[in-house]
C-alpha cells in the first residue's frame, strides 16, 4: 500500500532544514519512488504552506481545490510508493480539514510525523527567531516577568499557554487517524543525533544505504539562530535604528553565533524556567506515555536549560575540560568583541554622516525658505501685474467700443452728406450758393 507521511512540525525543531533537504534532493528521491511534491510549495520557500496553515478555517472547495488538484496530479503522474508532505503550519489547520485530508488520501497509509522539544527551548528559540526577523513577539514577550505576557496571549504567534501543550496539538490528528498513525520524536541530541535530517529519513522509512549515500547533506544549516548570549546585543541594535543596514549586521551576528555553537546559555532565569516546566509537566508526561520512548520521556520531563554562569556547559567534568571550554569561550568572546568594535565604528561613522546630512538639510531648508519667500514676492508682483493688465484690457475694450461708435457715426454722416450732394434741391440751389460766395468773397 502506498504511504503518505505528513510532517506537521513543530516549528523550531529543524523543520526548515528538513524541508530544504527534501526540496534540494527532489530528483534523487524521485528516482527511488519517493516524492516530495512541488505542488503546494510557495515561491521562495521549501515547505507545503499552500496545503497547510490557517488559510482554511472553513472547508470551501473553491479555496482548496487548486493546490490539491495540482498535488493529486503530480502524485498520479508517476508510480510513487512514498509521498512526503511537510509544513509546520499543518498544526494550525482546523479539525474538519484534517478529515478532508483523510478522505482525500483514503487509498494511502498515512503517517503523521511530529517532533517536540522542551518548552524552555521552544520559547527561547521562538524569541531568538523573532529577534532575527525583527518581529514584535521578541519584545512583547516580557522575559523579566515571563508570566505577564506568557500567561495571557502572545499575539504575534497567535498562541497562548495552552497552544503550546503537545496533547492539544496532536489531539485532532489522533482523533482522525488514530494513535498508531502518530510518530513522535523528542528533538534532543541524544535522540536525533547531530543531524535531524538523517533522523527524519528513518522516521519516514527511508533506510536504503544506497539511496542515503547519494543524498546531498552538504547544505548550510537552514534558518540559523542567533546565539542567546547575543540577544541583548540585537535588542540594543533595534533600539538604535541609526546603526545602519540591519540585515548586514544580523548576518554578522549569525556568523558569530555559528562560531559560538556549543556555548550554552539560557534566555530565562532559573525561576522562569521552573515556572515553564511546572506548567507543562503533567501534559508532557501524558504525551510522553503515549508517543515517546521511556528515555525520551525522561529527557523531556527532566530537561533543564544550560546553566547561567555565562555559558558554563552542563556536563563539563574535569578541570582540563573546563580549561579547554573556558579557552573556547574566551576565543568566541574575542570574536564578539571584535564584531562589537566594528559595529561601534560603523555607528560612529554613520553618526558623522548623519550630522553632515543634518547640516546639509539645514542649509537646504534655509535655501528653501529663501526661495519660498522669493516665490511669494514674485507671486504678489504677478498678481499686481495681472490686475494692471486686466485694467488696461478693460480700458482698451472701452476705447475700442468708443472707436466703433465714432466710426458708425462717421459712416452715417458721410452717407447723409452724399445724399445731400446728390439731391435735387442741392442742385437747384447751386447758382444761389455761387452768387453768395462771390458776394462774400469766398473761393469757388
Amino acid at each position: 500500500m502506498k504511504k503518505i507521511c505528513i510532517h506537521i512540525g513543530l516549528g523550531k525543531t529543524g523543520t526548515t532544514s528538513i524541508q530544504s533537504f527534501l526540496y534540494d534532493n527532489y530528483n534523487i528521491l524521485k528516482n527511488y519512488g519517493i516524492l516530495y511534491p512541488r505542488a503546494g510549495i510557495p515561491t521562495g520557500t521549501n515547505g507545503h504552506e499552500k496545503l497547510a496553515g490557517d488559510q482554511y478555517p472553513k472547508i470551501e472547495w473553491n479555496n482548496v481545490a487548486k493546490p490539491f488538484f495540482c498535488l493529486l496530479n503530480e502524485i498520479s503522474s508517476c508510480p510513487f510508493e512514498n509521498v512526503i508532505l511537510s509544513s509546520e503550519f499543518f498544526i494550525l489547520i482546523q479539525p474538519e480539514f484534517i478529515f478532508f485530508l483523510k478522505h482525500l488520501f483514503s487509498d494511502y497509509d498515512i503517517k503523521i510525523i511530529i517532533y517536540v522539544r522542551s518548552h524552555t527551548e521552544i520559547l527561547s528559540s521562538a524569541i531568538l527567531q523573532a529577534q532575527k526577523i525583527k518581529d514584535d513577539f521578541a519584545y512583547n514577550f516580557n522575559r523579566p516577568g515571563v508570566g505577564d505576557i506568557w500567561v495571557n496571549e502572545m499575539r504575534t504567534l497567535a498562541a497562548s499557554k495552552e497552544d503550546f501543550i503537545f496533547e492539544n496539538i496532536i489531539a485532532p490528528w489522533e482523533e482522525v487517524f488514530g494513535q498508531s498513525a502518530i510518530k513522535a520524536s523528542l528533538y534532543h541530541p541524544e535522540i536525533i543525533g547531530d543531524d535531524v535530517r538523517r533522523h527524519f529519513l528513518g522516521q519516514v522509512g527511508i533506510t536504503d544505504p544506497e539511496l542515503i549515500s547519494q543524498l546531498n547533506f552538504d547544505q548550510e544549516r537552514a534558518n540559523p539562530s542567533i546565539h542567546p548570549l547575543l540577544s541583548d546585543l540585537v535588542t540594543t541594535i533595534d533600539q538604535n535604528e541609526s546603526l545602519g543596514n540591519r540585515p548586514e549586521i544580523i548576518e554578522e551576528i549569525l556568523a558569530v553565533s555559528k562560531q559560538m555553537k556549543g556555548i550554552k546559555h539560557s534566555l530565562f532565569t532559573s525561576e522562569q524556567e521552573a515556572e515553564i516546566r511546572e506548567y507543562y509537566a503533567e501534559s508532557n508526561a501524558k504525551f510522553a506515555d503515549k508517543y515517546l520512548t521511556p528515555r525520551e520521556k525522561e529527557l523531556l520531563l527532566g530537561a533543564e536549560s544550560p546553566k547561567k554562569a555565562f555559558g558554563l556547559k552542563v556536563g563539563v567534568g574535569t578541570l582540563e575540560e573546563e580549561k579547554v571550554f573556558s579557552e573556547k569561550l574566551k576565543n568566541q568572546l574575542d570574536i564578539l568583541t571584535h564584531k562589537n568594535g566594528k559595529l561601534a565604528r560603523s555607528f560612529d561613522r554613520l553618526t558623522q554622516e548623519k550630522d553632515v546630512l543634518t547640516q546639509q538639510n539645514n542649509i537646504l531648508t534655509e535655501q528653501q525658505n529663501l526661495l519660498t519667500s522669493q516665490l511669494n514676492t514674485l507671486s504678489q508682483e504677478q498678481d499686481a501685474l495681472t490686475q494692471e493688465k486686466n485694467a488696461l484690457i478693460q480700458t482698451l475694450n472701452s476705447f475700442a467700443h468708443e472707436n466703433e461708435s465714432l466710426r458708425t457715426q462717421l459712416t452715417l454722416a458721410l452717407h447723409k452728406n452724399k445724399e445731400l450732394l446728390n439731391s435735387t434741391s442741392w442742385k437747384i440751389t447751386s447758382p444761389i450758393r455761387y452768387v453768395k460766395r462771390k458776394i462774400l468773397g469766398r473761393p469757388s
